[in-house]
């Protein structure tokens, strides 16, 4: 994750962008002990990540 500060009228804003994991500079996955295992980890990174929305609609269907 890279922290950007910028500066405007308005003030200092800081900005996060996330890095895509190929771009990490190091990956130790079982370094130190886990909540839970690193596959149940990707488990859940996975399954969490396909659940976000790819479209302009968000929540439940409005009615016409």
């Amino acid at each position: 994750m890279a922290v950007a500060a910028g500066y405007g009228t308005a003030g200092v804003s800081v900005k996060i962008r996330r890095k895509a994991r190929t771009e990490w500079l190091t990956l130790k996955p079982n370094t130190h002990e886990g909540y839970v295992s690193w596959d149940r980890f990707e488990a859940i990174r996975t399954m969490v990540s396909s659940n976000v929305p790819t479209g302009r609609h968000h929540g439940r269907a409005q009615a016409r």
